[in-house]
């Protein structure tokens, strides 16, 4: 169905809604609601009202670095004098960054003074720092006092600006000015040329908005940061400034799960937001139940949870811990979320949720028309919150979404995700465009392929690949400590006996663990190489 086609058929679909009366709370007694209000405020002021509520409480922390919310306002105003003087107005900076208490700073500054951000992590591969800095031909290089300048990634002749927080002055703020885009986020370049979507200021508060208001987040939670600045690490900045709570950035991949669990054993997490498929690895490491013994709302994204899943992280987290179940596309920002009635999950795989506030939602079939109850649907959005368009050699192309004909200001985007609308109106995940594959001239869904694997004795994680121009699938498993490998050698057998015979892998390969991405989902390129490479199990 072409885009054309569905903006005809608009009109007459069925759109499924908000339902607040279905969705429960995160709860906290002391939750003052976001309100829509905020969202057509300049992020800024927003920081700026919790300097003035919270004062010396403690903003950001790294675990080394402790910086309180006035000393917040003091180095981002500084430091946004300093780029305003020192990077062109039309330009956006790329800031590389480590995973420590300077970037959320360098964020804040960029967004008071209407500079487009993005944010490249200082521990990807070289080569995949320099794809993005070429693609965005930025108009200063921000770093942090840890992050010496390399003319290898970003060339000599764009200035550079450190951050040194022992150096801060006292420069005055200049005046907000609103920019036609807040970030680009790139992926890592590692499978290839970086594609970068954009975001603007409206649009990314308002999913952080979503975010406050389901998980009533409140000045006493502390916000854990695990994932990538470039990836998700900066919503958790956000989230946390928005409304002032305590960010505590963890950098897992630097420290390593057991010193981090002993370090946050102290720390009092209550909020994590987290891809399920990680986790499962970080709940088997033991600490991992002291380090979240105060965890008041698990939130999962990015990926299919599974009913596994809630059972080890029910194992590990204290039984008054609510699980969120979130599902978002890059274009179309959050779409589905629900607060986990385990209940209801009578499946191998959780239920997605309701549709969040501020989206309406279709489940369509290849006529454009809407399926019935209980049938797979590509998912349609409509909404005024959507990706402002993708960054293609140093411009802004059009968004992947067009003017809705019936309300002027939203846009209706065709995703590339499926779901299926149970009866009792909870919508459930039933795969992606890019996993849909054809083995044999018969189509696969690779994640239910890996869904499988995941639930054999023994299997810790599972990741697959389609090698062309065979059309040969492979699987890769890690093992839970001390299975031994005859286990996983009848895995393809045990296989067989739920999944049909052209979706069960032909080879299946044991490694100590999945390669991933720094957004934590698997490097497919990298499990492409191993599978070319790898001797059969």
């Amino acid at each position: 169905m072409t885009d054309a086609d569905l903006l005809t058929l608009a009109p007459d679909l069925e759109w499924m809604r908000h339902p607040p009366s279905t969705v429960q709370d995160g709860g906290s007694g002391n939750f003052e609601p976001f309100g829509d209000e905020w969202i057509e405020r300049p992020a800024i002021e927003r920081m700026d009202e919790m300097v003035r509520r919270r004062g010396e409480a403690i903003a950001l922390d790294d675990g080394v670095t402790r910086i309180s919310y006035n000393a917040l306002k003091r180095a981002v105003d500084d430091f946004a004098a300093r780029l305003d003087e020192a990077a062109p107005p039309d330009r956006p900076v790329a800031a590389i960054v480590h995973m420590t208490a300077s970037y959320p700073i360098i964020m804040m500054a960029a967004v008071a003074i209407g500079r487009t951000i993005v944010f490249v992590d200082a521990s990807y591969p070289p080569e995949a720092q320099k794809a993005v800095i070429a693609a965005i031909s930025p108009g200063a290089i921000l770093l942090t006092a840890d992050r010496k300048a390399d003319d290898s990634i970003a060339p000599a002749g764009i200035p550079r600006l450190v951050l040194d927080l022992a150096a801060t002055g006292n420069r005055t703020r200049p005046p907000y000015r609103p920019a036609d885009l807040m970030r680009i986020g790139f992926t890592s370049g590692t499978t290839g040329r970086p594609k970068g979507l954009a975001v603007n200021e409206a649009a990314a508060i308002s999913s952080l908005a979503g975010w406050i208001n389901r998980l009533h987040v409140t000045d006493a939670d502390t916000v854990l940061s695990i994932g990538s600045p470039s990836v998700i690490g900066w919503g958790d900045a956000l989230l946390a400034i928005m409304t002032g709570a305590r960010v505590r950035l963890v950098d897992i991949r630097a420290l390593g799960l057991p010193e981090a669990f002993r370090q946050l054993k102290e720390d009092r997490v209550t909020i994590l937001n987290f891809v399920p498929s990680a986790l499962r690895n970080f709940f088997r490491v033991p600490g991992a139940r002291d380090a979240f013994h105060a965890m008041r709302v698990l939130n999962l994204f990015g990926e299919s949870t599974l009913r596994s899943d809630l059972d080890l992280f029910r194992a590990n987290l204290p039984a008054s811990c609510t699980i969120s179940v979130q599902l978002a596309s890059t274009e179309a920002l959050g779409v589905f979320q629900w607060f986990v009635d385990e209940s209801k999950v009578d499946g191998a795989v959780v239920p997605v949720g309701y549709v969040m506030p501020h989206k309406e939602v279709a489940l369509v079939g290849e006529d454009g028309r809407n399926v019935p109850v209980g049938e797979v649907g590509r998912i349609v959005v409509r909404s005024r919150f959507m990706a402002a368009g993708s960054w293609v050699d140093g411009r802004l192309q059009p968004p992947p979404s067009y003017p809705d004909p019936e309300r002027p200001g939203w846009r209706i985007f065709q995703s590339g995700d499926f779901a299926r609308l149970r009866p009792d109106g909870l919508a459930e995940f039933a795969g992606r465009n890019d996993q849909q594959v054809k083995i044999r001239g018969l189509r696969a869904d690779l994640g239910i392929v890996e869904a499988a694997m995941r639930g054999q004795a023994g299997i810790a994680d599972a990741a697959t690949v389609l090698l062309s121009p065979e059309a040969k699938l492979i699987g890769f498993v890690a093992t839970m400590p001390q299975v031994p490998a005859a286990v996983v050698q009848g895995a393809r057998a045990s296989l067989a006996k739920v999944l049909p015979d052209y979706m069960v892998p032909s080879q299946i390969h044991i490694l100590d663990a999945i390669p991933r991405l720094p957004n934590h989902k698997p490097d497919l390129k990298r499990l492409a190489e191993l599978a070319r490479a790898t001797p059969t199990t």
